[in-house]
């Protein structure tokens, strides 16, 4: 089952929209044959069947941040994880540049997230890498 997803807000002068596929299979067969020809980023769930489509370099994955910060937060509340809260409250800091810039331009848009949410994402990062490390 595909389903397009549309943010008219967008104003038809940049990218319109984005196809959700609900597919599954016990090898993940079905994501690779479904994305066989795709070219571009995907941005996807943490459904370990389209793990493989990452494999070879010619996907680029942009995680999902939501699945991320899902993982962070259960850690957090089961263990109380210092690192887990931080984490979440980097993620919180990423969706409230989200919620500012909701409606505005591509372009807007993008320079917002290049300015203010990269540096804060290569921050996330450095930090989870020298903390788990």
């Amino acid at each position: 089952m595909d389903l397009e997803v549309r943010d008219d807000r967008w104003r038809r002068s940049g990218p319109t929209g984005g196809v959700v596929c609900l597919l599954s299979g016990p090898q993940g067969e079905h994501p690779q044959q479904h994305l066989s020809d795709f070219r571009g980023i995907l941005q996807a769930d943490a459904y370990a069947g389209s793990n493989p489509l990452y494999e070879h370099g010619s996907i680029p994955q942009a995680p999902c941040l939501a699945y991320i910060g899902r993982k962070f937060y259960d850690l957090m509340e089961a263990h109380n994880s210092p690192i887990a809260t931080e984490a979440v409250q980097r993620i919180a800091a990423l969706y409230a540049i989200e919620k500012e810039i909701r409606g505005r331009s591509p372009d807007e848009r993008r320079q917002v997230r290049n300015s203010r949410a990269r540096p804060l994402l290569e921050s996330l990062r450095t930090r989870m890498e020298t903390s788990l490390s």
